[in-house]
């Protein structure tokens, strides 16, 4: 009986055990709640110094901290 996955190649011929697990369907609620980031900014960002800043989109934080920081 063969077993087919999603990342394990088929022309595998090593006898090891293989084991592939599949989140797709895993946990499919969304989390609205808010979160707590702390990092560094780049040197040249325009964010001040030692400030909380409340931060709704991945655009931008990057665009205050720098991209990358």
């Amino acid at each position: 009986m063969a077993i087919s996955f999603n990342s394990i190649p088929s022309d595998t011929r090593v006898p090891l055990f293989y084991a592939e697990m599949d989140n797709s369907a895993a946990n499919t609620a969304r989390d609205s709640g808010a979160s707590l980031l702390i990092g560094h900014a780049s040197n040249d960002a325009s964010i001040a110094v030692n400030s909380l800043v409340l931060v709704s989109s991945v655009d931008y934080a990057r665009q205050i901290c720098g991209a990358g920081s």
